[in-house]
């Protein structure tokens, strides 16, 4: 199940890159500043007032906190699992091209995470903690959006069982390293109206689970677990709304989509008694291949170099719920 729960922490990453790279829907309207010409006459009333582009901050350091809870339904053969994670990412970015309409912006982050999960019908328990890198990119064109980026994602898995069998009990530790690869990008296309907008989106994270082989530690009941490889992924498509609240700098964010996996997404692992049988396949519980997401946040705005923001979301399936809640602050110079 540790290989579940890494991929919900590959969720939690992604999102938060993201979101970031998102920014807002609504941006402030350009200034306008008065203007005069030498070969006007001396007696002319007035000036000629011209818009004055705001200049785009060059450079950005933002920070995110988040922490999430999930459960998944047993299916029959996997047991029911319960999750809660928690972790920071820290990144910071530069605008490479910044032109009337066009924009392109690349960065880098990194941090760290760690998930608590339960099996409470097989009497086990486990924790995750990873290590997160990411490059990224976002570029606009227009009311065109093109976001897209890279991260790895480096776990050690510490999980507790306890067998007992007709009067046999045993207590098992199981420690081993893992890894996550993943690849996401997002396309969308905003629509901005007075004090709102609107932007239909599109998003694609491909991923690649690999743990290493490990031997419990305890008694007869010890198994060595052999080196896998898992790779899934997702496409989303759904729909982003902002608005203004009233004359403050006060932002209302919304979203609704669908989310659709594909690949392998039932974790699986090769095990074996220490005593030398052959090798069996056991199942986790089956990642959803449909969920409904959603996500609601408040941003308040400061100035045009400072930014703060509450963001909570869900994915909701057949047999899956996660919820999220994350903090964000951002600057930028």
């Amino acid at each position: 199940q540790a290989v579940s729960v890494m991929i919900d922490e590959s969720r939690l990453v992604r999102d938060t890159i993201l979101g970031h790279l998102r920014g807002p829907l609504l941006t402030q309207a350009p200034g306008q500043v008065a203007g005069a010409f030498t070969a006007d006459l001396p007696g002319r009333k007035g000036a000629v007032t011209m818009p004055a582009p705001l200049p785009q901050p060059r450079y950005a350091l933002w920070g995110t906190a988040f922490g999430g809870t999930g459960n998944s339904d047993a299916d029959g053969n996997a047991a029911s699992l319960n999750r809660r994670s928690g972790g920071a990412l820290l990144g910071a970015d530069v605008m490479l091209y910044d032109a009337p309409g066009s924009s392109l912006k690349v960065g880098v982050a990194g941090g760290y995470s760690q998930s608590r999960f339960d099996l409470d019908a097989r009497l086990s328990s486990g924790r995750l903690e990873s290590g997160h890198a990411a490059l990224y990119a976002g570029a606009r064109f227009g009311s065109l959006r093109f976001d897209a980026g890279a991260a790895y994602s480096w776990s050690e898995s510490d999980i507790r069982r306890q067998v007992a069998i007709r009067g046999f009990g045993d207590l098992l530790r199981l420690q081993r390293p893992g890894s996550v690869m993943q690849g996401f990008a997002e396309l969308g296309y905003g629509f901005a109206f007075s004090g709102f907008a609107l932007e239909p989106f599109a998003q694609l994270a491909l991923i690649r689970v690999s743990t290493d082989a490990g031997t419990e530690r305890g008694g007869a009941a010890a198994l060595r677990v052999l080196s896998s490889e898992q790779t899934l992924g997702f496409t989303t498509l759904g729909l982003r709304a902002e608005a203004q609240i009233g004359a403050m700098p006060l932002f209302a964010r919304a979203m609704l989509g669908w989310r659709h996996g594909f690949g392998e997404l039932t974790p699986q692992a090769r095990t074996a008694f220490l005593a030398g049988t052959t090798p069996a396949t056991v199942f986790a519980a089956r990642i959803d291949r449909e969920a409904l997401v959603a996500e609601a946040g408040l941003d308040w705005r400061i100035s045009q170099a400072t930014a703060l923001g509450l963001t909570y979301s869900a994915a909701i399936g057949e047999r899956s719920r996660d919820h999220a809640l994350k903090g964000r602050v951002e600057m930028r110079f």
